[in-house]
């Protein structure tokens, strides 16, 4: 048991590091192409990047679903889809009521309230199931599910740092909404994937150790 829980962990902690690589190679392959970079299609390839990400992780983790947790699966995804367009346009509000253009570049306001949901809840969400409970119980808890609510906060904390610059009086093509924030939003969350997978690694890599003794 402890082998495969050990196994998981580094599986997680791969993919961590993968999807940051990822990430860092989508940020700088946009950025090349300033001043021609689409906003909403920079936005959308990373919603889209960080959606499988999350999905493989959590496969990762806990693997194929048995025979009673396949028979919930429709519940499941159903609770999950209405979590995740709840969050969205909870994103999208806070971020309209913290100033974000209400008509104009709406669009963009929009695809950015969903790779925030994408890179803040949708990781939680699958390590940790939709369930009240499952949120309280597991939030506290010193494994994979404590790690994917750090690299959460990161992200968002990355965001509303990005959002600094914006008023500044520089003129940079990265001051255009949402640029900022999505870049300080994917900084958060590659920093909070790499020290997640630097603590998962040091951990099993203590089990592993503590085991032996």
């Amino acid at each position: 048991m402890l082998v495969q829980q050990q196994r998981s962990a580094r599986n997680v902690a791969l993919m961590n590091g993968i999807g940051a690589c990822g990430v860092m190679l989508i940020v700088a392959v946009s950025c090349s192409r300033v001043p021609q970079l689409d906003s909403l299609s920079f936005l959308k390839t990373l919603a889209c990047y960080t959606f499988v990400v999350n999905c493989v992780t959590a496969w990762f983790f806990k693997g194929i679903s048995s025979t009673s947790q396949r028979c919930s699966a429709l519940s499941q995804l159903f609770r999950l889809c209405v979590t995740l367009l709840v969050s969205t346009l909870c994103f999208h509000v806070i971020l309209v009521l913290f100033g974000a253009p209400l008509v104009e570049s709406s669009s963009e306001t929009f695809y950015f309230s969903i790779l925030l949901t994408f890179t803040s809840v949708l990781p939680f969400l699958l390590m940790v199931g939709t369930t009240v409970e499952s949120w309280v119980y597991k939030s506290f808890q010193d494994g994979p599910e404590y790690y994917v609510l750090l690299t959460g906060v990161t992200a968002l904390v990355g965001a509303w740092l990005g959002a600094v610059v914006i008023p500044l009086d520089w003129d940079r093509w990265w001051q255009v909404w949402p640029i900022s924030c999505v870049l300080g939003n994917q900084g958060g969350y590659c920093f909070g994937l790499i020290i997640s997978a630097v603590q998962i690694l040091m951990s099993s890599g203590a089990k592993k150790v503590h085991k032996n003794v």
